[in-house]
C-alpha cells in the first residue's frame, strides 16, 4: 500500500488497537481477582488461576509472535515486508509484557513499560516506514538487494539510522529504555521459557535491523546518482528520527511524566520506571551490539560472507521464507475446507433444495392426481364407493 498508510496503520494506530485493549481491560482482571479473593477466598483462588493461566499464554503467544516474526526479517528481501515482519514482533514483544503484568508485584508498572513501548514504536516504525518509501522511489526497487548508494542520500540514511538503532534497542535511543523495562518484566516474572525466547529475539531484531541499510552496501552504484527528497518530505521522518533519540536522552523526565499520567488510569502511583537491574541492562546492550556487529560483518564489511551461509542452510532458509510453512498450511487446511464445503453443498444443501424446493411440490402434485381419479361425477360409481365401505366396515366390526 502507499507508504504514508503504511506509516499509519502499520505503526500507531490500526495494528496498535489490540494492545491499547488489553492494557485497559487488565486492570480489572488483576484488581477484579484481588478483590474476590478478599471476599470470598475459595472462589477467589480459582480464579486468580484461570487469570494467570490465561496471561501466561498470552505471554507464550507474545513470545513466539516476537521470536517467529524476527526470525523471518533475518532472510526477507522486501523493505517493507522487513518492517511489518518487525511491527508483528514489537507487538509480540507487548503482548508478552502485558502477559507478565499479571505475575508482577506491580502489574500497573509493567503495564506502563508496554504503553511506553507502544509509542517509541509509534515513533521510530513511522519514521522506518516513510523513510522506505524515499529508498523505494529511489532506487524504483521494493528489494533491498536491488538497492545501491542509499548511504549517498546522506540525510535520508543519517535519519533512519536513529529510527534503526532505535529500533535495534541501541543507548540511549528511545527503543532501548522501553524495550529494556519489558525485558526486566520479563525476566521477573518468573517464566524463563518465554523470557528466554524473547532475549533472542533482541538479538535477531539488532541483526535484520542494521542489515536493512547495510544489505545495500554490498552492491555497486548504479548510473544515476540517487537524490534527496525535497524539504517538505525530509521533515516528516526527520522530525521522527530526532525524536526517537531525543526521548530517549530525555527519558528520565519522559517516563516519569508519562508514568504519572497512566498513573490517573490505573488508579494507583507508577514509581520505579528508571531503576533498572545492572545485569538487565548489561545483556540487553550486549545482545544488540552482538547483532549489530554480526551484520556489520557480514553486510558492511564483509569478512563473513552471508550468501555462503545461506547456501550452506538451504532448509533453513527456505523454511524462514516460507514464514514458517504458515502460509502453506493456512493454504493447505483452507483448500481441504473449500473441498468439503463444496462437497456439502453439492450433496446435502442441493440436495435439501431439491428435495424440499422441487421433490415436495412434486410428490404432492402426484398424488393429488392419483386422489383425484375416483373422483368421476358418476352418481353410480359414487354410490358403489359408498355400499364397498360400509360393506368393508361391516366386516371389520363382525371378525375383530
Amino acid at each position: 500500500g502507499p507508504t504514508p498508510v503504511s506509516a499509519l496503520i502499520h505503526a500507531a494506530t490500526m495494528v496498535k488497537a489490540g494492545v491499547y485493549y488489553m492494557v485497559r481491560i487488565t486492570p480489572i482482571f488483576v484488581y477484579g481477582a484481588k478483590e474476590l479473593l478478599a471476599e470470598n477466598p475459595a472462589i477467589g483462588q480459582v480464579v486468580i488461576a484461570q487469570v494467570q493461566t490465561f496471561y501466561y499464554g498470552l505471554m507464550i503467544i507474545g513470545a513466539i509472535t516476537a521470536f517467529s516474526l524476527a526470525s523471518m526479517a533475518l532472510v526477507a528481501r522486501e523493505a517493507k515486508l522487513i518492517l511489518a515482519y518487525s511491527t508483528g514482533s514489537q507487538l509480540g514483544f507487548m503482548f508478552a509484557g502485558i502477559g507478565a503484568s499479571i505475575f508482577s508485584s506491580m502489574p500497573s508498572l509493567v503495564l506502563a513499560f508496554v504503553v511506553a513501548h507502544l509509542i517509541a514504536h509509534a515513533v521510530f516504525k513511522a519514521g522506518l516506514f516513510l523513510g522506505a518509501g524515499i529508498y523505494i522511489h529511489s532506487n524504483e526497487s521494493r528489494f533491498i538487494d536491488e538497492w545501491a548508494d542509499v548511504h549517498k542520500m546522506r540525510i535520508t540514511t543519517s535519519f533512519n539510522w536513529l529510527l534503526v538503532l532505535s529500533l535495534a534497542g541501541l543507548p540511549p535511543f528511545i527503543g532501548f529504555w522501553t524495550k529494556d523495562s519489558l525485558i526486566s518484566s520479563y525476566l521477573s516474572s518468573g517464566m524463563l521459557i518465554p523470557a528466554s525466547l524473547l532475549l533472542i529475539t533482541v538479538l535477531f531484531t539488532a541483526f535484520y535491523s542494521t542489515r536493512y541499510l547495510l544489505y545495500s552496501y554490498r552492491y555497486p552504484a548504479k548510473e544515476e546518482e540517487p537524490h534527496e527528497p525535497p524539504v517538505y518530505v525530509l521533515s516528516t521522518y526527520g522530525i521522527l528520527a530526532i525524536l526517537s533519540i531525543g526521548l530517549g536522552i530525555l527519558w528520565p523526565l519522559f517516563g516519569e511524566k508519562l508514568f504519572e499520567f497512566l498513573s490517573y488510569s490505573f488508579l494507583e502511583p507508577i514509581k520505579g520506571m528508571t531503576g533498572e537491574e545492572l545485569t538487565v541492562i548489561v545483556s540487553s546492550i550486549s545482545l544488540v551490539l552482538i547483532g549489530i556487529l554480526l551484520s556489520s560483518l557480514s553486510y558492511q564489511f564483509k569478512f563473513i560472507d552471508s550468501k555462503k551461509v545461506i547456501s550452506s542452510m538451504p532448509e533453513l532458509n527456505d523454511f524462514l521464507r516460507d514464514r514458517w510453512l504458515i502460509n502453506i498450511l493456512f493454504y493447505n487446511i483452507g483448500v481441504a475446507f473449500l473441498k468439503l464445503g463444496e462437497l456439502t453443498y453439492r450433496f446435502v444443501e442441493r440436495g435439501l433444495d431439491l428435495g424440499i424446493n422441487y421433490g415436495l411440490p412434486k410428490l404432492t402434485s402426484n398424488l393429488s392426481k392419483y386422489f383425484r381419479k375416483p373422483i368421476s361425477g358418476d352418481l353410480y360409481s359414487y354410490v358403489l364407493y359408498f355400499v364397498t365401505g360400509i360393506i368393508i366396515v361391516i366386516l371389520v366390526l363382525l371378525f375383530i
